[in-house]
């Protein structure tokens, strides 16, 4: 059974949002993830490493491996409040832990990332074909087989004008 995500919020606060980019980000990590739309249920997973269930109903949040409930701090509404409100009562009611989500764009993505890390932290490993460091592996080795001393000076930036002394 794949790891899972719920991803709680008001309506208006990124859920959806927050959902795909990090089920994104964790696919350019190699993962197989799907994001589960409301009243999608886990036999709709598929085969894949985790899902992020979006919106779910809180019944089903038993067997969820980590809760993320977005902040209010893209919403003004009182409707938003009165929701939130209801939805951190039954989180507590059912005894579910939930880590609250702040931040626009990246930020929010990385806070979610460092919830993620925390309880997941599998899903912070990297095939090696997946590394950016592939590049720079092609670079060193010219440099080591070429010899020439300076061919290494031009990665380097020269100053416009010599010293004078």
């Amino acid at each position: 059974m794949p790891a899972r995500i719920a991803v709680l919020g008001a309506p208006g606060t990124g859920k959806t949002t927050l959902s795909h980019a990090l089920a994104e980000h964790l696919r350019t990590r190699g993962h197989g993830v799907r994001v589960l739309a409301t009243g999608q249920t886990m036999d709709d997973a598929g085969d894949c490493d985790l899902v992020i269930a979006d919106a779910p109903e809180l019944a089903t949040l038993s067997a969820t491996d980590l809760t993320l409930l977005m902040g209010l701090d893209l919403s003004g509404l009182a409707a938003s409040h009165t929701a939130d409100a209801h939805l951190r009562e039954g989180l507590t009611q059912a005894g579910i832990g939930w880590r609250v989500i702040y931040g626009q764009g990246s930020q929010r993505v990385g806070q979610a990332l460092d919830a993620v890390a925390a309880v997941l932290p599998w899903a912070w490993t990297v095939s090696a074909g997946e590394e950016d460091i592939g590049r720079w592996k092609r670079l060193r080795a010219q440099c080591e087989k070429c010899g020439d001393a300076d061919c290494e000076r031009h990665l380097f930036p020269r100053p416009a004008t010599a010293p004078t002394t």
